[in-house]
């Protein structure tokens, strides 16, 4: 049968969660990646809403991280579950924590550092799409920039909040770890965890990411630093670690046809 089809952003943190997820459960798909903006027609074609990640697989679209991660797990070989049955409940509570509040903050935060920053933007933004549309960057980057500040409602007091909602979940999750314990629930990597990197990750910049992101060397100042300390915070250790043990490399095999 035919690989699926993952349409992204590539640089989205809710791709990489997906893109993530059906790695891990081995499943085979190729990912479709546009410039933001340039993604909505393709995702409309494929029967999604707008956003992404959406999934195309077979006669099913799947149209949210959290789905699809749901949809591969229910493919994934027994070591390899993400949703392990007796935990699910406590998983599901954590995940959604973590795609409703975090995911924004960290989207917000990021971009009220980066904005200005258009060389960061376009040397992100370039990867692992269509030549042509890498070509449009230069003219793209001016209204892509006004829709993010006025869809994410970017200013000073609004990137503050974010920055508070990031210092409280990673104070959350670092108080969950404080015993000692490798896993956000049980023993095994779930999708509470995987969740939990990936949504950190623009915070963080993690070295194993799907996409390019900026080197922390390239930050302005203030966000160097910012970010130097959320890695070294006991959360984003974890995270960081999570990618470190359990990202897997786009050239590693697969082995699961959907």
């Amino acid at each position: 049968m035919c690989a699926a089809r993952l349409i992204t952003i590539p640089f989205s943190h809710y791709c990489e969660k997906a893109r993530w997820g059906l790695r891990h459960c081995d499943v085979v798909f190729f990912e479709d990646g546009y410039l933001p903006l340039m993604h909505v027609v393709p995702v409309l074609r494929a029967g999604g809403k707008r956003t992404v990640p959406v999934l195309v697989a077979g006669d099913r679209t799947l149209a949210s991280s959290t789905d699809i991660l749901q949809w591969a797990d229910n493919r994934a070989p027994r070591t390899r579950r993400l949703y392990p049955p007796a935990l699910r409940r406590q998983i599901a509570e954590l995940e959604q924590r973590f795609d409703n509040k975090l995911g924004p903050a960290t989207r917000r935060w990021v971009y009220g550092q980066l904005l200005s920053q258009r060389d960061s933007i376009a040397d992100m933004a370039a990867d692992k799409i269509p030549r042509w549309q890498a070509a449009v960057i230069p003219l793209w980057l001016r209204p892509f920039s006004l829709v993010v500040r006025r869809a994410l409602n970017i200013s000073p007091a609004s990137v503050q909040r974010s920055y508070d909602r990031v210092e409280r979940i990673f104070d959350e999750v670092a108080k969950r770890l404080a015993d000692g314990r490798a896993y956000l629930v049980g023993e095994q990597f779930t999708a509470a965890d995987l969740t939990f990197a990936a949504l950190a990750a623009p915070v963080l910049l993690p070295e194993g990411y799907g996409a390019k992101l900026p080197p922390v060397v390239e930050l302005p100042e203030r966000a160097r630093v910012q970010v130097q300390a959320w890695r070294a915070h006991p959360a984003g250790a974890f995270a960081l670690e999570l990618y470190r043990q359990h990202r897997e490399p786009a050239t590693s095999p697969i082995k699961k046809i959907v």
